[in-house]
């Protein structure tokens, strides 16, 4: 993404913590575990939609996979749980990992969250 484009985190919400800096995750059990289910399988699906109302805990928990599939260690009683201080979930939590494409809405001409994700923004990758 564009430099101009990554200034303004679209995708956090007013007043609560990013959903790459939350570690506690409530609920969900049933989709946790199947994404952990399948990070510990021998075959990955290309892709996962994860749907749901705002607020939901979507991003969260892609974030949590992510920690976990781009080799944090599981640390707590929860299959995607990590430690914080786990230098993979640091690298992710300052956006510095390698390995990972954030894919977010970008601004519109007049500064403002787009709608949807731009197809520039997705030839970025």
């Amino acid at each position: 993404m564009k430099a101009e484009k990554t200034a303004v985190e679209t995708d956090r919400e007013p007043g609560a913590p990013h959903p790459r800096e939350t570690f506690r995750f409530v609920g969900h059990d049933t989709q946790e575990t199947a994404l952990a289910e399948a990070l510990g399988g021998t075959r990955m699906h290309h892709a996962w939609l994860i749907a749901g109302a705002k607020g939901l805990g979507k991003a969260t928990l892609a974030y949590r996979f992510a920690r976990r599939a781009l080799g944090a260690a599981q640390h707590g009683l929860r299959p995607l749980d990590v430690a914080e201080d786990d230098p993979v979930a640091r690298q992710i939590s300052a956006l510095s990992h390698p390995d990972l494409f954030i894919l977010r809405r970008g601004l519109n001409d007049r500064g403002k969250p787009r709608r949807e994700i731009a197809v520039d923004d997705a030839r970025a990758l």
